[in-house]
């Protein structure tokens, strides 16, 4: 029977020829992650339990919500994870220092085609850029993968979204299409699917523009995101150690011909322009000059959908040789070490910092309100975070916009909600 990539992984992982949508199974994870937020309640419940690890190399877990420690108390619950660490020698542990713990397993290369990957993280879905699925559980499920390696899973169906046309238009990032796409199906429109991402737009994008794609399915109900492994992915992995040796299974990571697909949405690229998500919900998606010209008092840039290395460069080639407007200001979180390093290079740090960009340290930042740029309740955001839900950066009443690193950098030089293209003609 043709399969799904999603069908193909858990197949393979539960030890069966095939499987279809709506099937339970129980598979063996190649790797499971998990963060300081919900990390330090799983590692007491395995230390009242008395579990370990089954495979200390296939755990990783980071530091990267509440760093540095922003309080007494998650200084205590980091220490908590990090005797952990130490205790079962855990090769995969990620202090304060290293950045998102789910791009870090992707630049560690513990991040494969074809890989089961369940995650103590709703946006583990974005594993799926790499041809792996990710798939978001909660902590109690992290126990019991954690003690054994396994767990019941429902097979999903398979949404397809198709971008047709060569690129997208200037401007238009990968966010923007994301959101499109949240537009389109609306918040609980792909509820327990994978949503995969396909067609010549997407082929034509880079890794980076695939993980944003893939950390938002989740937004959108998607137990899991996904783009077919290829070049790209290959190309990736090329220069990066696989620590575990646990290799790519690329014949998992394509679809068969003939796989059956719940259905397919069809994009065309060269009609999409930036995207705005108006508070309070993710799939309020209109085209930015519907709400341009609104105040802003905060641009945030980072988070795990957008705070890699081209997001920071798109960001840097709106901002240079240019001033954020008086009275706003704009915080800028690097996703990793790496990516400042790179960025460090590059000339990016530099151009953000002379035109008065925060540039704080590498982590989550100010995505889910508890540190480096919590919001008042009389500000209005524009933030390349994935959810503007209320509260979610801070006060309730503040307001949040989504959108693309060029449309924050934007708005941020403007003093308002600003189209990007305004600065790139």
């Amino acid at each position: 029977m043709p399969m799904t990539v999603s069908e193909k992984i858990l197949a393979a992982h539960a030890g069966l020829k095939e499987v279809s949508a709506g099937q339970y199974v129980e598979a063996q994870a190649d790797l499971t992650v998990t963060n300081d937020t919900s990390g330090h309640h799983l590692v007491r419940l395995c230390n009242e339990l008395g579990i370990g690890p089954w495979d200390r190399r296939r755990f990783a877990i980071g530091l990267d919500h509440l760093v540095p420690a922003n309080e007494p108390e998650s200084a205590h619950d980091h220490n908590v994870i990090r005797e952990f660490a130490r205790r079962h020698r855990l090769p995969h542990f990620a202090d304060i220092s290293c950045g998102n713990h789910l791009q870090i397993p992707v630049e560690r290369g513990l991040v494969r085609p074809g890989m089961l990957i369940p995650g103590n993280d709703s946006h583990c879905t974005m594993f799926g850029a790499l041809g792996a699925l990710g798939v978001g559980i909660g902590i109690t499920e992290t126990v019991e993968l954690l003690a054994t390696g396994r767990l019941w899973f429902k097979v999903p169906p398979t949404i397809r979204v198709r971008v047709e046309g060569r690129g997208l238009p200037s401007g238009v990032e990968a966010k923007d299409v994301v959101l499109e796409v949240a537009r389109l199906l609306g918040c609980d429109g792909a509820t327990y699917s994978t949503l995969e991402f396909c067609g010549p737009a997407v082929e034509g994008m880079g890794l980076e523009e695939r993980m944003t794609l893939c950390n938002m399915a989740v937004e959108v109900g998607a137990k899991a995101g996904v783009v077919e492994a290829d070049g790209v992915v290959a190309e990736y992995l090329s220069g990066r150690e696989d620590p575990n040796g646990q290799g790519e299974a690329w014949h998992l990571a394509r679809n068969d011909p003939g796989a059956r697909f719940e259905r397919t949405l069809v994009l065309q690229a060269a009609s999409l322009g930036p995207r705005v998500a108006v508070p309070p919900r993710v799939d309020a998606v209109v085209d930015v000059g519907e709400v341009r010209g609104t105040p802003i008092t905060q641009a945030f840039i980072g988070s795990c959908t957008n705070g890699r290395l081209s997001d920071l460069a798109a960001a840097a080639r709106i901002l240079r040789g240019r001033r954020v407007a008086p009275g706003v200001r704009l915080i800028v979180t690097p996703l990793s070490r790496e990516v400042v390093l790179a960025a460090v290079r590059e000339g990016i740090i530099e151009a953000l910092l002379q035109a008065g960009a925060l540039v704080t340290g590498v982590g989550c930042g100010a995505c889910t309100g508890v540190c480096n740029g919590v919001l008042a309740d009389d500000d209005v955001c524009v933030a390349t975070i994935n959810r503007n839900f209320p509260g979610r950066m801070g006060a309730r009443q503040a307001r949040i916009f989504l959108a693309s690193p060029s449309t924050a950098a934007a708005s941020a030089v403007a003093g308002h909600l600003e189209d990007p293209r305004a600065f790139l003609e």
